[in-house]
Protein backbone atom coordinates (compact mmCIF):
# COMPACT_ATOMS: atom_id res chain seq x y z
CA UNK A 1 0.00 0.00 0.00
CA UNK A 2 1.13 3.41 -0.99
CA UNK A 3 2.59 5.72 1.74
CA UNK A 4 0.11 8.48 2.48
CA UNK A 5 1.81 11.99 1.41
CA UNK A 6 0.06 15.32 2.67
CA UNK A 7 1.51 18.60 2.20
CA UNK A 8 1.41 21.52 4.26
CA UNK A 9 2.19 25.22 2.87
CA UNK A 10 3.19 27.67 5.74
CA UNK A 11 5.60 31.03 5.39
CA UNK A 12 9.08 30.36 4.66
CA UNK A 13 11.74 33.31 4.84
CA UNK A 14 14.24 33.83 2.50
CA UNK A 15 17.92 32.83 4.36
CA UNK A 16 19.93 33.06 1.79
CA UNK A 17 21.78 30.18 -0.32
CA UNK A 18 24.31 28.10 1.45
CA UNK A 19 26.65 25.70 -0.61
CA UNK A 20 27.73 23.79 2.22
CA UNK A 21 24.23 22.48 3.31
CA UNK A 22 23.74 18.66 4.34
CA UNK A 23 20.11 17.82 3.02
CA UNK A 24 18.07 15.51 4.56
CA UNK A 25 17.74 12.42 2.82
CA UNK A 26 15.29 10.56 5.12
CA UNK A 27 12.79 13.88 4.51
CA UNK A 28 13.16 13.99 0.79
CA UNK A 29 12.62 9.70 0.89
CA UNK A 30 9.53 10.48 3.13
CA UNK A 31 8.37 13.05 -0.15
CA UNK A 32 7.81 10.06 -2.75
CA UNK A 33 5.71 7.59 -2.87
CA UNK A 34 7.24 3.97 -1.54
CA UNK A 35 9.13 2.24 -3.90
CA UNK A 36 9.82 5.76 -6.06
CA UNK A 37 13.19 7.03 -4.78
CA UNK A 38 14.51 3.40 -4.84
CA UNK A 39 14.21 3.53 -8.49
CA UNK A 40 15.91 7.04 -9.33
CA UNK A 41 18.65 5.47 -7.62
CA UNK A 42 19.04 3.39 -10.95
CA UNK A 43 20.05 6.67 -12.51
CA UNK A 44 23.40 7.00 -12.10
CA UNK A 45 23.98 3.70 -13.60
CA UNK A 46 21.81 4.90 -16.82
CA UNK A 47 24.53 7.75 -17.30
CA UNK A 48 27.15 5.66 -16.53
CA UNK A 49 25.94 2.62 -18.88
CA UNK A 50 24.93 4.76 -22.43
CA UNK A 51 27.22 8.07 -21.41
CA UNK A 52 24.55 10.10 -21.57
CA UNK A 53 25.81 14.32 -21.22
CA UNK A 54 25.01 17.25 -22.48
CA UNK A 55 27.23 18.64 -25.61
CA UNK A 56 30.14 20.45 -24.18
CA UNK A 57 28.72 23.92 -25.32
CA UNK A 58 25.43 23.38 -23.06
CA UNK A 59 27.59 22.33 -20.14
CA UNK A 60 29.70 25.66 -20.04
CA UNK A 61 26.60 27.88 -19.33
CA UNK A 62 23.01 27.53 -17.47
CA UNK A 63 21.16 24.38 -18.63
CA UNK A 64 17.24 25.51 -19.11
CA UNK A 65 15.06 22.91 -17.90
CA UNK A 66 11.40 23.33 -19.01
CA UNK A 67 8.51 21.11 -16.80
CA UNK A 68 5.04 22.23 -17.60
CA UNK A 69 2.27 20.88 -15.28
CA UNK A 70 4.75 20.78 -12.41
CA UNK A 71 2.41 21.09 -9.49
CA UNK A 72 4.32 21.25 -6.49
CA UNK A 73 6.82 18.62 -7.72
CA UNK A 74 10.36 19.89 -7.04
CA UNK A 75 11.95 17.42 -5.81
CA UNK A 76 12.34 14.79 -8.82
CA UNK A 77 13.63 16.78 -11.42
CA UNK A 78 16.52 17.76 -8.64
CA UNK A 79 17.40 13.85 -8.55
CA UNK A 80 17.34 13.44 -12.10
CA UNK A 81 19.74 16.58 -12.94
CA UNK A 82 21.75 15.18 -9.87
CA UNK A 83 22.07 11.98 -11.09
CA UNK A 84 22.23 12.33 -14.95
CA UNK A 85 24.05 15.80 -15.02
CA UNK A 86 26.27 15.75 -12.65
CA UNK A 87 28.82 17.87 -14.45
CA UNK A 88 26.60 20.78 -15.05
CA UNK A 89 27.04 23.26 -12.31
CA UNK A 90 24.08 25.76 -13.32
CA UNK A 91 20.30 25.34 -14.31
CA UNK A 92 17.55 27.58 -14.68
CA UNK A 93 13.90 25.80 -14.02
CA UNK A 94 11.05 27.15 -15.80
CA UNK A 95 8.16 25.26 -14.32
CA UNK A 96 5.16 26.20 -15.40
CA UNK A 97 1.30 25.29 -13.86
CA UNK A 98 -1.88 26.83 -13.47
CA UNK A 99 -1.77 27.16 -10.27
CA UNK A 100 0.24 28.84 -7.76
CA UNK A 101 2.74 26.27 -5.99
CA UNK A 102 5.42 28.01 -4.76
CA UNK A 103 4.31 28.15 -1.66
CA UNK A 104 4.35 24.84 -1.12
CA UNK A 105 7.74 24.65 -3.23
CA UNK A 106 9.19 26.48 -0.48
CA UNK A 107 7.76 24.59 2.10
CA UNK A 108 8.92 21.24 0.51
CA UNK A 109 12.85 23.10 0.44
CA UNK A 110 12.72 24.32 3.97
CA UNK A 111 11.51 20.60 4.85
CA UNK A 112 14.49 19.50 3.44
CA UNK A 113 17.12 21.40 4.45
CA UNK A 114 17.33 23.59 1.77
CA UNK A 115 17.36 27.80 1.96
CA UNK A 116 16.96 29.62 -0.82
CA UNK A 117 17.70 33.74 -1.99
CA UNK A 118 14.77 35.22 -3.15
CA UNK A 119 14.45 38.13 -5.87
CA UNK A 120 11.54 40.20 -7.25
CA UNK A 121 12.99 39.68 -11.04
CA UNK A 122 14.41 37.40 -12.89
CA UNK A 123 17.52 36.62 -15.26
CA UNK A 124 14.97 35.33 -17.97
CA UNK A 125 12.94 37.74 -19.86
CA UNK A 126 9.99 35.53 -20.36
CA UNK A 127 9.30 36.54 -16.71
CA UNK A 128 9.73 39.68 -15.79
CA UNK A 129 6.83 39.85 -13.50
CA UNK A 130 7.75 36.59 -11.55
CA UNK A 131 9.58 36.07 -8.59
CA UNK A 132 13.01 33.89 -8.46
CA UNK A 133 14.37 31.79 -5.85
CA UNK A 134 18.08 30.75 -6.12
CA UNK A 135 19.40 27.77 -4.22
CA UNK A 136 21.68 24.81 -4.28
CA UNK A 137 20.50 20.79 -4.32
CA UNK A 138 24.38 19.52 -3.44
CA UNK A 139 26.95 21.03 -5.45
CA UNK A 140 24.44 22.18 -8.93
CA UNK A 141 22.78 25.69 -8.49
CA UNK A 142 19.14 26.06 -9.49
CA UNK A 143 17.77 29.15 -10.21
CA UNK A 144 13.81 28.48 -10.31
CA UNK A 145 11.08 30.71 -12.07
CA UNK A 146 7.38 29.40 -11.37
CA UNK A 147 4.82 30.70 -13.70
CA UNK A 148 1.39 30.53 -13.30
CA UNK A 149 -0.04 30.30 -16.99
CA UNK A 150 -0.78 27.83 -19.28
CA UNK A 151 1.63 25.55 -21.18
CA UNK A 152 0.49 24.95 -24.06
CA UNK A 153 -0.56 28.80 -24.90
CA UNK A 154 3.32 29.73 -22.95
CA UNK A 155 5.10 27.42 -25.35
CA UNK A 156 5.63 29.34 -28.40
CA UNK A 157 6.86 32.49 -26.31
CA UNK A 158 9.56 30.54 -24.38
CA UNK A 159 13.22 30.63 -25.67
CA UNK A 160 14.57 27.07 -26.97
CA UNK A 161 15.71 24.89 -23.95
CA UNK A 162 17.92 21.95 -23.16
CA UNK A 163 15.83 19.48 -20.94
CA UNK A 164 12.12 19.05 -21.43
CA UNK A 165 10.81 17.30 -18.14
CA UNK A 166 8.05 15.98 -17.97
CA UNK A 167 5.33 14.38 -15.26
CA UNK A 168 1.75 13.19 -15.16
CA UNK A 169 0.55 15.12 -17.50
CA UNK A 170 -0.69 12.88 -20.12
CA UNK A 171 -3.90 13.70 -20.08
CA UNK A 172 -3.67 17.29 -20.08
CA UNK A 173 -1.58 16.68 -23.46
CA UNK A 174 -5.03 15.43 -25.27
CA UNK A 175 -6.21 18.91 -25.38
CA UNK A 176 -3.13 19.85 -27.47
CA UNK A 177 -2.35 17.47 -30.12
CA UNK A 178 0.46 18.80 -31.15
CA UNK A 179 2.65 19.77 -28.13
CA UNK A 180 4.66 17.23 -27.91
CA UNK A 181 5.94 18.18 -31.78
CA UNK A 182 6.19 21.96 -30.60
CA UNK A 183 8.52 20.75 -27.52
CA UNK A 184 10.75 19.21 -30.23
CA UNK A 185 10.98 21.69 -31.89
CA UNK A 186 11.52 24.40 -28.97
CA UNK A 187 14.30 21.57 -27.51
CA UNK A 188 18.17 22.40 -28.39
CA UNK A 189 20.13 20.23 -30.70
CA UNK A 190 21.89 17.57 -28.10
CA UNK A 191 19.17 18.31 -25.79
CA UNK A 192 17.14 15.92 -23.72
CA UNK A 193 13.93 14.75 -23.58
CA UNK A 194 12.74 13.26 -19.91
CA UNK A 195 8.73 12.37 -19.89
CA UNK A 196 6.59 9.11 -18.27
CA UNK A 197 4.24 9.16 -21.30
CA UNK A 198 4.87 9.77 -25.26
CA UNK A 199 6.88 11.36 -27.51
CA UNK A 200 7.47 7.63 -29.33
CA UNK A 201 8.02 7.75 -33.27
CA UNK A 202 9.83 11.56 -32.94
CA UNK A 203 13.15 12.69 -34.72
CA UNK A 204 15.02 11.34 -31.51
CA UNK A 205 17.71 9.14 -29.90
CA UNK A 206 15.89 6.90 -27.65
CA UNK A 207 17.76 5.53 -24.27
CA UNK A 208 16.90 2.57 -22.54
CA UNK A 209 15.30 3.19 -19.34
CA UNK A 210 12.98 0.83 -16.96
CA UNK A 211 9.61 1.59 -18.01
CA UNK A 212 8.72 1.29 -14.35
CA UNK A 213 9.86 4.45 -14.30
CA UNK A 214 6.79 5.84 -14.94
CA UNK A 215 3.41 5.25 -13.91
CA UNK A 216 2.38 4.75 -17.05
CA UNK A 217 4.72 1.86 -17.92
CA UNK A 218 5.69 4.49 -20.71
CA UNK A 219 9.06 6.25 -19.34
CA UNK A 220 10.85 8.07 -22.35
CA UNK A 221 15.08 8.83 -22.13
CA UNK A 222 15.43 10.74 -25.68
CA UNK A 223 18.07 13.25 -27.09
CA UNK A 224 17.63 15.20 -29.97
CA UNK A 225 20.51 14.99 -32.64
CA UNK A 226 20.63 16.81 -35.84
CA UNK A 227 23.17 13.47 -36.67
CA UNK A 228 19.92 11.58 -36.54
CA UNK A 229 17.32 11.03 -39.47
CA UNK A 230 15.21 8.77 -37.95
CA UNK A 231 14.41 7.69 -34.39
CA UNK A 232 16.71 5.50 -33.47
CA UNK A 233 17.57 3.31 -29.98
CA UNK A 234 20.62 2.95 -27.85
Amino acid sequence: MPNLIVLRSRIVKPKGMNKDQIINENKVKELFFRGDYEKLAQLGHIKNKDKISLNQQNSKEKVTLFYPGSGTDILTPLIYMEKLFPEINKFQFILIDTSNHLAQIKTILDDVGISFEEKNKTDNQNFKKNKQISFYWKNQLIKLNHLVDNAFQKIEDIEPFDIYFEKSFRIMKDDCLDFEDLVVSKLKKDGFIISDSGFLGKNLIYFNIPKEFSSYHEMVLAQKSSKTNNNSKI
